[in-house]
């Protein structure tokens, strides 16, 4: 399967036709179709968008990993880090290793 099925298969779960997920990313409606038909690369920003939008992983899309769907806490954790610097990512890394050492 590649990336233009599983954008398709994602769209199709979550009942959306292109031209709404077109219009909720501002993205056209005639460049999804073409990326969903494996005629046109999607750029990372534009993955990026539509993973985060679909709830995937880049990963899934990119590599078909086994668990697409991202969970609740997997999309807050990823949502509520995204902006961080290096500094503050770092900082978060240290804690789950306290957090994973306490098993």
């Amino acid at each position: 399967m590649n990336i233009g099925d599983k954008l398709r298969e994602a769209r199709k779960n979550k009942h959306l036709t292109l031209r709404e997920v077109g219009e909720a990313l501002s993205i056209s409606y005639s460049g999804l179709a073409e990326i969903e038909r494996g005629e046109r690369n999607c750029n990372s920003e534009t993955l990026r968008r539509l993973a985060e939008f679909y709830g995937v992983s880049t990963d899934y899309l990119l590599f078909g990993e086994k668990s697409p769907q991202m969970s609740n806490v997997q999309l807050a954790f990823y949502n509520g880090t995204k902006d961080l610097n290096d500094e503050q990512l770092q900082q978060v890394m240290d804690f789950v290793e306290f957090v994973k050492s306490k098993k």
